[in-house]
Order: C-alpha cells, then structure tokens, then sequence
C-alpha cells in the first residue's frame, strides 16, 4: 500500500521504514501499541484495554512502521480505507510516534508516504481524530492541510471520564 521508502536520516539517527507486507513479529508490534496505549493515557478496565490493545495490534499490521538500527519499533502509521460502498473514497490516517523522534519530521515523512499510498490507491479524503487535549498534534495536523470539521464531545471514555475528540479531514 505505501511506496517503497527509503530509510529516513533524522537528526544524527538513521531510522528505517517497513512496507506492508514486511515480517515485523507480532509481539514487537504489540509492545509497540502497548506503549501507545500508555502514552495516550488509555486507562481501561483489563478486559477493555487489552481488546483495544488487540484490535490496534492487529490493525496495525496492515500499516508501516519506523525503527532503529537495533530493531526498536519506534512509531506506527496506518490508513485504513472505509469499507462502506458510499464511503470507499475516504481513509482514516491514524500515526503514534515514540517520545524520543516526535518533532524530528518522521511524522511528516510517514504521512508525505501515506497520501502518496492514499492517491494511488483512488483514495480522495483522508480524515484524522485526534484528542482535544493534544494541542500538537492538532496544529501538525492543520500544517500538513488538515481543515477542522468538528469537535466530538464527550467522545472518548476514560477511567477518569470522558475526553473530547476534533475530527479532522483533507480533500486529496
């Protein structure tokens, strides 16, 4: 789904792409979102954080992921197309990045490689959630194009209630 990239030299770390097909071992992946489910403060009941933590893993394996030269996982970007007919020109961009490489333009190159994969594939919209908290992310979003379409309130649960999401969206 995406285009061959190459490996990607970030400030003094040399970080490497996989492609969808690409054998990453699924117990690396699920450290991986495991550690994204910690750092976006996804505090569920067992039972719920590990469906969810399930779910994305498995998810993600359709996705590509960034890593170092040891083989640490260090980020995660995928497009899900839509499956509904009426909906098969749209595809929700979801991207986690590991502490240490956020701000370093990896999350710029994976989603420049994300709608690359998205215009090959005749996808025309691409849309992204992201939390109202998370003030960062929500201005990467709106310097990569991203237009604010709406703030779904009350639209995430928490152990400590409920967290508001703004959905966001770009017309390929």
């Amino acid at each position: 789904m995406f285009p061959k990239p190459p490996a990607v030299a970030v400030a003094n770390e040399r970080l490497f792409a996989t492609l969808p097909g690409d054998h990453v071992p699924y117990a690396h992946l699920r450290e991986m979102v495991e550690r994204m489910a910690d750092d976006r403060g996804i505090e569920m009941d067992d039972p719920e954080r590990e469906e969810w933590i399930n779910r994305v893993t498995w998810e993600s394996l359709e996705g590509q992921v960034i890593y170092d030269e040891p083989g640490y996982l260090l980020g995660l970007c995928t497009l899900m197309p839509r499956e509904r007919w009426s909906e098969q020109h749209v595809a929700d961009f979801r991207i986690w990045l590991d502490p240490s490489v956020r701000g370093k333009g990896v999350g710029t190159e994976l989603y420049k490689w994300a709608e690359a994969s998205a215009k090959e594939d005749g996808i025309e919209r691409v849309e992204a959630i992201n939390y109202e908290t998370n003030e960062k992310a929500h201005n990467w979003l709106l310097s990569l194009g991203f237009k604010n379409e709406g703030l779904r309130r009350h639209a995430i649960r928490t152990n400590h209630g409920f967290i508001s999401a703004y959905v966001m969206g770009k017309v390929l």
